[in-house]
């Protein structure tokens, strides 16, 4: 089987894809990673042949954002999905998407639910998608796609499409996930189809004696409750770096923990200062292997950050800073799992106090250990493999399925035969 699969630029989008292309690898099948230029780097650590997809001039990435930014609440979500995603991500990406489906002739290709030039092209040329989940519960999908339908139509049309109404259509593609249904708690109901799954390496303890690695920081008190701080991909450039990991670490310092920062591969600790004595600070350190020896976590709300610590059964503090991020943190604040600040990085100095909170109330560790053990309950990732070949398995012959040709489309608008 070829398994093609397509993500836009965000870590946070392809990552989830990875366990899926890994065992879909595992199992014997060719894969195929797609996506514009970040993605490489992804495809390289994980070994996968990889193929860039067009991705938007920088005039029109201007403009959308900083309509993006003009908006607050589920109306700049909605702006997000819409006129980023859609129309200037899958827009530009599509022709490529076209192309590639059409060379390359995938079996079925999976893309994250933001990467709609992939959904598009599936329905268009013939072949079954299905979707990796990338939100923190399924519901989530569902809204994205239901804020997406005009613009999806519109992106539709130029390929040809008839209209998707409500994106019904869309909405009948299988979603894999990694959430548990836990998370689906208060949310409204999940996606038609939704298969859930555990990826075995999240949430599992490190081998004996692999702790130790942390010793080399000579602590002060190596006995301390461990509490990591990330607040995910940001970079010096991002505006909130490096003063809000710094004020996150200051208003942790004088806590009785041990405290380790990571401030991601594209920046440098060194900008965060001196640093106290129970702080240290890496580039980048996976959080899947120091999450199992952590008491607390402090985190941004990304959807795999804190999966990956629901996994291990870590509560939480949280300062959501953008995107799904303020509807995660509530989402597990009001799951007992952890504890939410609303209003951004100003709210930085508020962290010591919910880090203590966690530590002095055993309620908050064990609604986490709650959701961790429904994960650990799941099936392995390996038994989606059964699930991409089945759908692969009920497509039409490719030459049959196919419906048009990319060269058919234009980026001025609509196909023509």
């Amino acid at each position: 089987m070829r398994l093609l699969l397509t993500s836009t630029h965000g870590m946070g989008h392809a990552m989830p894809l990875m366990p899926f292309a890994r065992a879909c690898r595992d199992a014997g099948h060719d894969v195929l990673l797609a996506g514009p230029h970040p993605i490489a780097e992804v495809a390289a650590r994980e070994g996968l042949t990889y193929q860039r997809l067009p991705w938007p001039d920088e005039e029109r990435l201007a403009a959308v954002r900083r309509l993006v930014a003009a908006r607050q609440g589920m109306a700049r979500v909605k702006t997000a999905m819409s006129d980023l995603f859609v129309r200037t991500y899958a827009r530009a990406a599509l022709p490529g998407t076209l192309a590639l489906v059409e060379d390359w002739r995938p079996d079925a290709i999976l893309h994250e639910t933001a990467e709609a030039s992939a959904l598009i092209a599936g329905d268009a040329l013939g072949v079954p998608t299905l979707r990796v989940g990338v939100a923190l519960a399924t519901p989530y999908e569902e809204w994205w796609l239901s804020m997406t339908t005009e613009a999806l139509d519109e992106v539709r049309a130029e390929a040809g499409l008839t209209p998707d109404p409500g994106a019904l259509r869309a909405a009948q593609t299988p979603v894999l996930t990694q959430v548990p249904a836990a998370l689906d708690a208060y949310q409204g109901p999940p996606p038609a189809h939704v298969h859930r799954y555990r990826d075995e390496h999240v949430g599992a303890a490190l081998a004996p004696g692999l702790e130790s690695s942390f010793d080399h920081y000579a602590w002060p008190d190596p006995d301390a409750p461990l509490v990591p701080i990330s607040f995910g991909t940001m970079v010096p450039t991002d505006g909130h770096f490096p003063s809000l990991y710094r004020a996150a670490i200051d208003a942790v310092a004088d806590l009785p923990i041990r405290v380790l920062v990571t401030v991601g591969r594209h920046a440098d600790p060194a900008t965060l200062g001196p640093l106290p004595a129970n702080v240290r600070a890496e580039r980048w350190i996976p959080m899947a292997d120091v999450l199992p020896h952590a008491a607390a976590f402090v985190t941004h709300g990304g959807a795999g950050t804190t999966l990956a610590a629901l996994a291990a059964g870590v509560p939480m503090a949280l300062l959501a800073i953008s995107a799904d991020q303020p509807l995660n943190a509530r989402l597990v604040a009001r799951l007992g799992a952890g504890l939410a600040l609303e209003g951004g990085p100003g709210q930085a100095p508020a962290l010591g106090a919910l880090v203590k909170a966690l530590l002095d109330d055993d309620r908050h560790a064990a609604a986490a250990r709650r959701i961790a053990d429904e994960i650990a309950a799941l099936p392995p990732i390996a038994a989606a493999v059964g699930e991409i070949e089945g759908r692969a398995a009920g497509a039409q012959p490719w030459a049959v399925g196919t419906t048009m040709s990319s060269a058919m489309f234009t980026r001025g608008g609509a196909a023509t035969a």
